[in-house]
């Protein structure tokens, strides 16, 4: 994991693969509307353990704070 982030961290353009995924509660606090907080959480279910893991250590290398409990996972 660790290998992922820093390449995502080196990366010279951004995108989905070097970008922290906001959490819904993140995109209220930001503005946003419920139905835009209820498409991320969609987008946070869609996500593989292993692309929370990749998340979480993003935000962590980063300086953000980790998400717990994971939107629309458990554990």
């Amino acid at each position: 994991m660790a290998t992922r982030v820093d390449e995502a961290l080196a990366s010279d353009s951004e995108g989905p693969h070097n970008s922290i995924l906001v959490s819904p509660e993140e995109m209220l606090e930001m503005g946003h509307t419920e139905a835009d907080a209820a498409g991320q959480l969609v987008e946070w279910e869609k996500l593989s353990s292993e692309d929370v893991a990749f998340q979480q250590c993003l935000r962590a290398r980063q300086g953000d704070p980790l998400l717990d409990p994971v939107p629309g996972h458990d554990g």
